[in-house]
């Protein structure tokens, strides 16, 4: 997959590249959302059945972005069809009893989709990792096929 070598690249170089949640799975992945603390089982239940009921559909990176923190966060952006909106949406009305804990900024008037390259940034890293992004051929067309955590 594209994003598989981006990463490869970046790592390669000495970047820090999104090891996701949960490091022995690295498969690029865009949050729908991230909660602060959940009762783990019951959470999987539902998941499993929000992953029965959403179809997998297209989706197109079309740039690369970064969220301007402090320690930069760089990610390629996809173009907000109206099936990655539904999906969020649905997933929120699914899980509005885990409300109470959801992370501000994956909340429906605040998320913003995006698949992260890189995190953890320093000024260097930042710099370096945009000059080897400057040539990733986008857009990147894909398909959103599972839901996990």
């Amino acid at each position: 997959m594209k994003i598989d070598k981006i990463h490869s690249a970046l790592r390669d170089s000495g970047i820090n590249i999104d090891e996701g949640t949960r490091p022995h799975v690295t498969r690029p992945h865009v949050s729908l959302c991230i909660y602060g603390n959940l009762p783990i089982v019951e959470f999987e239940n539902d998941l499993k059945q929000f992953a029965k009921e959403t179809r997998p559909f297209e989706v197109i990176f079309s740039h690369v972005d970064a969220f301007q923190t402090e320690q930069p966060v760089i990610f390629l952006a996809p173009e907000t069809s109206p099936e990655l909106l539904d999906a969020h949406r649905k997933f929120h009305d699914c899980f509005s009893k885990y409300g109470d804990d959801v992370w501000e900024y994956y909340k429906p008037t605040i998320w913003v989709p995006h698949c992260t390259l890189c995190m953890d940034l320093s000024q260097d890293m930042y710099k370096r990792a945009m000059k080897i992004l400057e040539g990733v051929k986008l857009p990147i067309n894909t398909r959103f096929e599972k839901s996990g955590h």
